[in-house]
């Protein structure tokens, strides 16, 4: 329960998340945990602003849950609502991460104005059943309202954003055996998976082979 994953020693936590990936998330619920805890007597909170100031919780999570289990009238924009919106008014460009939370051009919905709970759902089925990414316009309820549809351009919208960047790199370890024991190494806390153990090694660099890294 709350009360347990707030007072439980970190490692125990993560080795009750061991295998799960994305460790960050065990130590924001715990973070969330002791929270819950020391402001809100051991219940989770049940206002959208109360939510939000949750370790680990962004605007969407907390927009969702206060919508949803609360029904408070605050907005959830997550990509299906988006893929709508962008359809419906003909907005060409896809918002992602804080620029969601800005009011639409064209409908006002932000985070900061007042959304039924019934229309968010509504929003939310219609992205994922009907408005996909390639939409099903002959049966969707919005089509004589698209002005994308009306222009022939709804699967062109929303835009997709610019991918990323990839970086390979080459990354060697090495075990070291020493009279039946093996060592290991606590990785920097402000690293890549912080905290966490791993054999030593480390990137493989111009000019060397994997054997001279790891030696190195």
């Amino acid at each position: 329960d709350v009360a347990a994953v707030a007072a439980a020693p970190e490692e125990d936590l993560l080795k009750a998340w061991e295998g799960l990936g994305y460790y960050r998330r065990a130590r924001n619920i715990q973070a969330a945990a002791r929270v819950i805890m020391e402001r809100h007597g051991g219940n989770f909170p049940t206002s959208y602003a109360d939510i939000l100031a949750l370790p680990g919780v962004g605007p969407y999570t907390a927009g969702a849950i206060a919508s949803t289990a609360y029904n408070e009238e605050v907005p959830c924009v997550d990509g299906n609502v988006e893929r709508v919106l962008s359809r419906v008014f003909d907005i060409d460009h896809a918002r992602k991460g804080r620029a969601r939370q800005e009011p639409h051009p064209r409908t006002g919905a932000s985070s900061s104005r007042k959304a039924r709970p019934e229309l968010q759902s509504g929003l939310m089925e219609l992205g994922a059943l009907v408005c996909r990414k390639k939409p099903e316009c002959e049966r969707c309820p919005l089509a004589g309202l698209c002005e994308s549809r009306h222009l022939g351009i709804q699967n062109e919208r929303p835009v997709p954003g610019k991918k990323a960047a990839v970086t390979q790199i080459e990354v060697v370890c090495g075990v070291l055996l020493h009279e039946g024991k093996v060592f290991i190494q606590r990785r920097n806390e402000k690293d890549v998976w912080g905290g966490l153990w791993e054999f030593p090694g480390g990137c493989v660099e111009p000019g060397e082979t994997p054997e001279q890294a790891v030696a190195r």
